[in-house]
This record gives C-alpha cells, structure tokens and sequence, in this order.
C-alpha cells in the first residue's frame, strides 16, 4: 500500500485536531464526498434550528496564512487556518469569513496590489510569531468554547 504524501498527512493533523476543538464545544462536523472548496462542514442545532457553516482549512506544519480569489462566492464560507499541526501544544487556530481574511490583507499591507494577488489570484504567507501579521490576527484566534460563536456570526 502506497503511503499518503506529506501534504495529506499535514491536512489530516490539522482536521482531525480542529473537530476535537469542534467536539469538545458541541459542535458537529461533516467531510464532503469531495472538494469544490468546502472542506468541512461544522454545524450544531438550537432551538431556532440548525446552524451550519462550510470551512476551508489551510493547515500548515509552521505559521502560513493566505486568500485566494476563488473562495470569494461560497456563501458562508469560514477561512480556517490551523498552523504548527506536528505539536498538539504548539497548535493554532484561526478563524474568519472571506470578507474579514480579505480586509485583514488589504489593511496589512500592499498584497492586494501584488502580482500574485491580481494575476495568480492569491497571496499566501508565513507570517513570523510576534510580527504584526501574527498580531493583527489574534483577535480571530480561535480555543474551546469559542466555536458555536463563531458559526453563528456571519
């Protein structure tokens, strides 16, 4: 049997490592059959009804954070970003929807003038602990108990 490569063993760490979060806040999660840009589906019932939210994970063995255009039209969508996978003391979790990842990297600097973002639609960086980048996103840094919040807000 073939072994998984390095990307799919980094993305599993990071799945399975959120839905323990999601668990442990009450919270379910669904795989989709495949991929059109939702990786996860978390969603939990109220007594108003369901409330349910698709995830793009971008999991990372170090600190990496990025947008890419293509996400811009899924309704909902939460940008989930889990770094440092490899130690489960050292793993960081951030959450935003696309309008909030989008302002978040035009306020932090000249990305979305970039090349990368206008021709490859989509910039993507490693954002060093304790440099402004990393600070700037704290405020969408998800624990325990913060997941239903989160889901219900859009």
């Amino acid at each position: 049997m073939k072994d998984p490569n390095h990307s799919n063993i980094i993305e599993m760490l990071g799945r399975n490592h959120l839905i323990g979060q999601l668990i442990e806040d009450g919270v379910h999660a669904a795989v989709p059959m495949w991929d059109q840009g939702v990786d996860l589906l978390a969603y939990y019932g109220t007594e108003g009804g369901l409330i349910a939210r698709p995830l793009q994970l971008k999991v990372a063995e170090t600190t990496r954070w990025g947008l890419y255009k293509k996400y811009a039209n899924i309704e909902g969508l939460l940008m989930v970003y889990i770094w440092n996978v490899r130690k489960i003391s050292d793993v960081e979790i951030y959450a935003m929807n696309y309008e909030e990842a989008l302002n978040h990297l035009t306020i932090s600097g000249p990305y979305t003038t970039s090349d990368s973002w206008t021709k490859k639609g989509g910039y993507d960086m490693a954002p060093a602990h304790n440099s402004k980048m990393w600070e700037s996103l704290q405020p969408f840094r998800m624990t325990k108990g913060m997941w239903r919040s989160r889901l219900a807000r859009q």
